[in-house]
């Protein structure tokens, strides 16, 4: 049996600074195709950590994004497994909780304020946190109930009131191999952290639905993963920081929720694959926040 460790997109660090997830790898600065996409500040307590991570507004106070973004993690636990015929992927540890919803600042806008000693430009570890003025911060979180991140890895939170920023939806329809897609978030780029939210158009879908995934690099080296139902494949796209970020069609809506990409690829996502969660398989979720 063959084991590949995957690493997350918004990956905890043992430090009271912050940690960060996956940004837009050789993107441009976004347009108001992205407007709908916030930035997702928590607070993890129960390691004294801060987690960056990105996330749609699917109504002005509903923001959609990853599961493990906010999951509280039992590492004494063996770590759940995605399987593909012999291929086993583990890419996270099990969940028995999230944070509290009040941990989760949610932060609006295409730019934030340059904060110097957050290093969040340039070749920096981690990016600034607390630099920028809050929307609003959730009230409830909706999710599965799983406890681990395979086919489980979305989230809706309910924030404690509306943003003044535009929305988008979930697609009905699933995604196809070939389409093309746009990617946003506030993740880590080729360069490092920066000031503006980030995207990146013309991702090709490579790989839909359960089955093992492989992906040729440049220098000719294969990176292989587990894919589970509900999940899609695209190369390199994002990066740290733009874990829960939408992968939108050309009509601005959501087809996928960025989940995670493979271990062994490059640190700063150059020619590495990343996984997806499909939106479309995830639509009922919002419908546990009626009434708020």
């Amino acid at each position: 049996m063959r084991w590949l460790f995957l690493f997350l997109l918004a990956g905890c660090a043992a430090s009271t600074t912050g940690t960060s997830s996956e940004e837009v790898v050789r993107g441009v600065a976004a347009d108001a195709r992205g407007d709908a996409v916030v930035r997702l500040e928590i607070d993890h307590a129960e390691n004294g950590t801060k987690e960056l991570c990105s996330g749609t507004l699917l109504a002005p106070d509903v923001v959609l994004t990853a599961r493990h973004c906010l999951a509280v993690r039992d590492l004494a636990q063996p770590r759940p497994a995605c399987r593909a015929g012999s291929w086993v992927d583990t890419p996270d540890s099990a969940y028995v909780g999230n944070v509290a919803p009040g941990a989760i600042h949610v932060i609006i806008g295409r730019s934030i304020a340059t904060d110097p000693s957050g290093g969040v430009v340039g070749g920096a570890a981690a990016p600034s946190f607390d630099g920028a003025p809050v929307a609003a911060v959730g009230t409830r979180i909706v999710d599965d109930g799983a406890g681990e991140m395979c086919g489980h890895d979305v989230a809706v939170i309910v924030l404690d009131h509306a943003v003044d920023a535009p929305t988008t939806s979930i697609r009905e329809a699933p995604p196809v191999v070939g389409e093309k897609l746009t990617a946003v978030g506030w993740g880590r780029t080729e360069n490092g952290y920066p000031l503006a939210k980030q995207m990146r158009t013309g991702i090709p879908v490579l790989a839909v639905g359960a089955g093992l995934f492989t992906y040729t690099r440049a220098s000719g080296a294969v990176l292989s993963a587990a894919l589970v139902d509900g999940e899609l494949a695209v190369g390199e796209s994002v990066c740290n920081g733009d874990s829960g970020g939408p992968l939108l069609d050309d009509a601005g809506m959501v087809v996928g929720v960025v989940s995670r990409t493979v271990q062994n690829g490059s640190v700063r996502c150059v020619d590495t694959p990343v996984v997806y969660s499909q939106a479309s398989a995830w639509r009922g979720l919002t419908g546990r926040t009626a009434g708020r």
